[in-house]
């Protein structure tokens, strides 16, 4: 890291300001060359400054302590904060960053890049990966760190093949310990090509280092590793991750991550109407890094729904090129399942066909699995696809052969047939255990009424009696779905 415009800047903020600049330097080299040091201190008074030690510094020196500023708030988990100095720094600089080393200028867009990948904002990581990576020529350590994020962006696209091949070029040329961005783009890849073995190292590897968000990433992994493996458990037993993905806490694209993982676990467990409740208030990034819409499809399915299935990708299929290719084929994919449970086949044909020819394009063959989709209807469309498309049948029966091995669900919950108003609203009086008497005052009829009503209900859903139906309902998500009744 070069610092002589630094600290020329610094000499004209007055000592504070010098020290500042100082401890971002040390940060923002420790940052691009992992060498274990403790930075403890430095990114304390980084994160406890506020913009405006910014204001009248050279741009050099700016450039520097505007960097540290950045990282220190990530790494204090004040991921809007962070976003906040980003933003306002990225705008300006918005012609471009003169007058700094290159060093330095490929350590500020890492830093933009960073930020706008926690937040799920491909377009601006795109962008800002790319003068990272412009900037950092010829410079060891910013070259890597710069490699390892454009890794991040390339595998959240969906560019499986061009992701894991930049990201163990950077591991293995980091002078010291691998950038973790480098380590969570081999994650990404592994968990798209369904690769335990690789996920599990990478569990080992991310949970070492000193970065909050990293550490999220080992969860993640290791919660992926226990879904795949047919162990659900795993991913709903790790507290920080569930606490994390049901607040503020984590930065969106960690939370709907977490999230993918959490929501496949219930499915897994046969608990589709806690994957539906999961998504409830949530909207997927501009991108759809994670594609919401086609979690919630998946949960659709699992509760027996292909209709409201396709009723929730309708939008995803209407973003064109914003939506991720990192998600759009495995939506597609369970477009291609609801289809076929609905008896049309040439839909379901195309969905495949499209999904699979994306997966040739961009990845290798690799996508990531709709898990919680059950296998079998994957594999048998896929087998299909390559039966009928002899250019895409190598992908096809790599994708059929590989999912195979996935996690086999529970059968399918019949759906949930619609019910009356007056239906929907004794079912809610169940829940609450009120009694015939109860629901009678509630409702100012006669108990006998009730009995005629409750006996109506059984019957649509196909239960016997109150505990059945309220086992039924549940399982079904009805209480999630359909909401309290209206006054």
């Amino acid at each position: 890291m070069q610092d002589a415009g630094a600290g020329a800047g610094a000499g004209r903020a007055g000592a504070p300001t010098e020290r500042l600049i100082e401890a971002a330097l040390v940060v923002v080299a420790e940052v691009a060359s992992p060498r274990g040091h403790d930075v403890g201190a430095q990114l304390a008074a980084l994160a406890g400054a506020g913009a405006s030690v910014l204001t009248g510094l050279d741009v050099g020196a700016r450039t520097v302590l505007a960097t540290g500023m950045v990282l220190a708030r990530v790494r204090a988990g004040a991921f809007g904060a962070a976003a906040e100095l980003a933003a306002a720094e990225t705008s300006r600089v918005a012609d471009g960053l003169f007058g700094v080393t290159p060093a330095d200028a490929s350590a500020f867009w890492a830093a933009i890049a960073e930020v706008a990948v926690l937040g799920g904002d491909l377009g601006v990581a795109v962008d800002a990966s790319r003068r990272a990576s412009d900037a950092a020529a010829g410079h060891l350590g910013a070259q890597e760190r710069a490699a390892g994020l454009r890794a991040v962006v390339l595998a959240l696209e969906g560019r499986y093949g061009e992701a894991g091949r930049i990201a163990r070029q950077a591991v293995a040329d980091a002078p010291g310990l691998p950038t973790p961005a480098a380590l969570c783009a081999e994650m990404v890849v592994a968990v798209a090509r369904s690769d335990v073995l690789r996920l599990r190292a990478n569990t080992a590897t991310l949970a070492r280092t000193p970065i909050p968000w990293a550490r999220v990433m080992a969860g993640i992994a290791a919660s992926a590793a226990g879904v795949l493996s047919g162990a659900p458990e795993q991913a709903l037993g790790d507290g920080a991750l569930m606490n994390g993905i049901e607040s503020d806490s984590l930065p969106v694209l960690l939370r709907q991550l977490a999230g993918e993982w959490v929501s496949a676990a219930h499915i897994v467990r046969g608990e589709s109407w806690r994957a539906l409740a999961l998504w409830q208030g949530e909207s997927s990034t501009a991108h759809h890094v994670v594609c919401v819409e086609g979690a919630r499809a998946v949960a659709h399915l699992g509760l027996g729904e292909p209709r409201a299935a396709l009723r929730a990708t309708e939008a995803c299929l209407r973003s064109g090129p914003r939506h991720s290719r990192r998600t759009f084929p495995g939506m597609l994919l369970v477009r291609a399942v609801a289809h076929t449970r609905l008896g049309d086949a040439q839909a379901a044909s195309l969905a495949v066909d499209e999904a699979v020819a994306i997966a040739q394009q961009v990845g290798e063959g690799t996508v990531l699995a709709p898990v919680g989709v059950a296998s079998e209807e994957l594999c048998d469309l896929l087998e299909r696809c390559a039966d009928d498309r002899p250019h895409l049948a190598d992908t096809a029966r790599t994708l059929a052969s590989r999912w195979r091995r996935l996690p086999q669900l529970p059968e399918a919950a019949p759906a949930m047939p619609p019910l009356t108003r007056r239906e929907h609203a004794v079912a809610w009086a169940l829940r609450d255990h009120a009694t015939v008497a109860g629901i009678a005052t509630a409702f100012t009829v006669s108990t006998n009424t009730v009995k005629t009503q409750l006996r109506r209900l059984y019957a649509k859903i196909g239960v016997a009696g109150k505990q059945d139906a309220l086992d039924r309902l549940e399982a079904s998500g009805f209480f999630v779905a359909a909401g309290p009744p209206q006054e």
